[in-house]
């Protein structure tokens, strides 16, 4: 467990009178230390336990969710084909024909890009939930290299948050900044950390301005300066304090926000170090923050 060291005896040499003496001491330092690990042991069990029993809960709750979206897209086109004959075979006003197509053509595609998102959603909240509930059984998932498209990461990304920025009043887009080809990558990693980027950067406007995911590469030379894809993730936000910037993507991070744990931050940093790449941070306060990641095209 340790070692005790024990330096400049007042009178006299150290004899086995002292060692036994130590001895005693040890041991029951020893048994102390080990009380308390097993202490922490059996209340770690009790939080993987809790922790299991909500994943399991989870993954459960979001089956009636897929199954209700599912079936909400049937619905949505057998309304839409119903309008469709409507259409087809009476004379309307020409305010109401007006009126219906509108619906219809929200039928056709707006309900449907609402529903898919909510699938995404449901699917990517499941494989979470597996991923800890394997991690708690001590079976931690692997990283799958291989060949991805990152803007279509990125576009996936941004596509399911689309909604709440809207309703954030923040515009959201995705640029691609020259060619980008594939890049080997384990994109379901890759998925997580920039959905914990993106959103942070969402909540970081306020209700106000944009949040931009920039994807470009440089094919040619070594990591870092070549053979990377490069991932920027800018906001025109309030900025990130001194203080927690210092901090931020390492295990000391902090939130600024009342019920955040900064765990976000630690699982970008994770892929990143996962992928062998890099994360930079230019922030000022008041005027935003843009993250930048680079990773290795080929590994």
């Amino acid at each position: 467990l340790g070692v005790v060291q024990v330096l400049n005896k007042v009178r006299g040499s150290f004899d086995d009178q002292d060692v036994a003496l130590l001895e005693i001491l040890a041991h029951q330092i020893a048994s102390r230390l080990e009380n308390a690990r097993l202490h922490q042991e059996a209340r770690l069990a009790e939080v993987a336990k809790y922790v299991g029993h909500i994943c399991h809960d989870l993954k459960n709750l979001m089956t009636p969710v897929q199954t209700g979206a599912q079936t909400l897209d049937g619905i949505v086109a057998a309304d839409a084909d119903e309008a469709d004959a409507v259409l087809a075979q009476q004379a309307l006003p020409e305010e109401t024909r007006a009126r219906l197509e509108a619906i219809r053509d929200d039928l056709r595609s707006l309900v449907p890009e609402i529903i898919q998102m909510v699938l995404e959603g449901a699917l990517a909240t499941q494989q979470r939930m597996a991923e800890i509930a394997n991690a708690i059984k001590g079976m931690v998932v692997e990283p799958v290299f291989e060949e991805a498209d990152v803007v279509e990461v990125a576009e996936r990304v941004v596509h399911l948050l689309t909604m709440q920025a809207e309703g954030l009043g923040v515009r959201i887009s995705v640029e691609r900044v020259g060619d980008v080809p594939p890049a080997v990558v384990d994109s379901r990693q890759l998925y997580n950390a920039l959905y914990n980027l993106v959103f942070n950067a969402l909540e970081a406007c306020e209700g106000h301005g944009a949040v931009t995911v920039r994807v470009a590469a440089k094919p040619q030379g070594q990591f870092p300066d070549g053979n990377f894809v490069q991932i920027e993730v800018a906001d025109t936000g309030k900025g990130i304090p001194e203080q927690v910037r210092q901090k931020l993507f390492t295990d000391q991070a902090v939130s600024t926000k009342p019920t955040g744990t900064g765990l976000g931050t630690r699982i970008v940093k994770n892929v990143v170090d996962v992928h062998g790449g890099t994360i930079e941070v230019d922030s000022e306060e008041g005027k935003g923050t843009t993250i930048r990641v680079r990773l290795p095209l080929r590994r």
